[in-house]
This record gives C-alpha cells, sequence and structure tokens, in this order.
C-alpha cells in the first residue's frame, strides 16, 4: 500500500476515523455507519471496513470497561449476548444461501419504522417481565443478522432504548454487544486476501484518532440530557435504516 506514504491520504483518513469517533463518543454508535462510506472514497469496501477493526475493538473495550458498569451489564445481558453470539455463528453458516438484496430491504424498512415510531410516536417500554425472554430473541435474530450482513446493531440498540437505560449503562451494554460481534467479523477479514500486514498498519495507526474522537464526544455526552440523548440515538438509527434500505436497493 503504497499510499502508506502520502500524508494527504493519511491525513484524510484520520479526519474521517475521528469524526467517527466523535460521533461514537456522544451515544455509543456510529464510528463505522460514518467512517466506512466516507472511507470507501479512498480505499475498497473489504480493505475500508477493515481499517476500523482495531480502532472498533480497542474502543468498544475502553467504553465496555470504564464507569465501573461492566459486570452489571454482563450480568443483566449475558443472555441476549450469548444468544447473539450464536446467531452470529449461524448467520456466517447462511450466508451463502440467503438474498442479501431482500435481507438488507426488510432489516432497512424495520428499523427506519420502529426509529420513526420511538422518535414520534410512542414512549415504548420493555417491562422487567419480559425483558430477558425479549432480550434472547433480539439477541438472536440480530446476530443472525450480522453473521449474514455484518451488521448486528440496529435490533439491539433498538431493544436498549425501550428498556429506557441510563447513558452509560446504554453505552457499557452497546459497546459489549459491538466488541463481540466484531470479533468474527474482522477475523475472518484477517484470514481473508485482502488483508495484508499494510492494512493491518493503518488500522492500528486509527486508534488514535478514533480515541480522540471518542474522548471528545464524551465529554458531550455527559453533558447532554437524558431524553435528548435518547432522541440523538434514535435519529441515527433511522439515518442507519434508511442506508440500509439503499444499500438494499443498489446491490
Amino acid at each position: 500500500m503504497e499510499y502508506l506514504n502520502d500524508i494527504e491520504f493519511l491525513l484524510a483518513v484520520a479526519g474521517i476515523l475521528f469524526l467517527g469517533g466523535w460521533i461514537k463518543g456522544v451515544i455509543g454508535l456510529g464510528l463505522p455507519l460514518v467512517s466506512v462510506p466516507l472511507l470507501t472514497y479512498l480505499l475498497p469496501v473489504p480493505v475500508a471496513i477493515f481499517v476500523l477493526a482495531v480502532p472498533v475493538l480497542v474502543s468498544n473495550c475502553y467504553q465496555a470497561t470504564r464507569g465501573g458498569l461492566l459486570v452489571e451489564a454482563l450480568q443483566r445481558f449475558w443472555p441476549l449476548l450469548t444468544a447473539m453470539m450464536l446467531g452470529v455463528g449461524l448467520g456466517a453458516q447462511l450466508l451463502i444461501t440467503l438474498d442479501e438484496r431482500s435481507l438488507y430491504l426488510i432489516l432497512g424498512t424495520m428499523v427506519t419504522l420502529l426509529g420513526f415510531i420511538y422518535l414520534f410516536g410512542g414512549n415504548l417500554m420493555i417491562s422487567a417481565r419480559f425483558e430477558r425472554g425479549t432480550g434472547v430473541a433480539v439477541g438472536f435474530g440480530s446476530g443472525l443478522l450480522g453473521g449474514v450482513s455484518s451488521f448486528l446493531g440496529p435490533p439491539i440498540v433498538l431493544y436498549l432504548v425501550a428498556l429506557h437505560l441510563g447513558k452509560e449503562l446504554f453505552i457499557v451494554a452497546l459497546a459489549l454487544v459491538f466488541f463481540l460481534g466484531g470479533v468474527p467479523l474482522y477475523g475472518t477479514l484477517a484470514a481473508s486476501d485482502i488483508v495484508s500486514w499494510d492494512e493491518i498498519l493503518l488500522s492500528a495507526l486509527g486508534v488514535l484518532p478514533v480515541m480522540l474522537g471518542v474522548f471528545a464526544g464524551q465529554r458531550l455526552r455527559r453533558v447532554m440530557p437524558q431524553e435528548l440523548f435518547r432522541r440523538v440515538v434514535l435519529a441515527v438509527m433511522v439515518i442507519m435504516g434508511l442506508l440500509l434500505i439503499r444499500r438494499g436497493l443498489v446491490l
């Protein structure tokens, strides 16, 4: 990768990663959503996805372990996380047999509609009585979709929003989801022929701008009112759903 010696290229990548990290620092998600589409103007799509490997794993590990809420999140959400990992494994096996276009259109429509309902319609809530059972179903379904499409976040985000978690516990739970879901995705890419040591080095270098963005974003999150935080998350979810629909239409 001769452009590792291109200062303008490296600065552009750093700026993109900082922006994605800043949004993740504010609301706990959005790093791949923001960074991958922008990086594809500079890199092939598989390489653009892999460039986020080390920053995604490091930033999610950081967010999962800060604030002293990791044990609480694991105790509360281990059924969801376990079901999600099982779903990812099964989804990866089904990857070659499912219609990818239909998958993106269905998932995108579901996420967009639910995002609008949460944002403008009702203050929907999952009671404690149904939390675990719903979490297992959502975790497995999200893992299945993630194993097929590498996109497992939206249903779980909507589930966590419906639990009306505090900002910090929401961030920790989501970081656990993305960390555990990212390991098999990036492991598969690392084992493929598209990744060389140059891409691994570029991914490692990306940790610095992403984490600077995360640190800047979390400062804003600390002073953001809870209701505004919820609405920002849901607005991002609507955007994510629309992007999924677009991806299904252009396949």
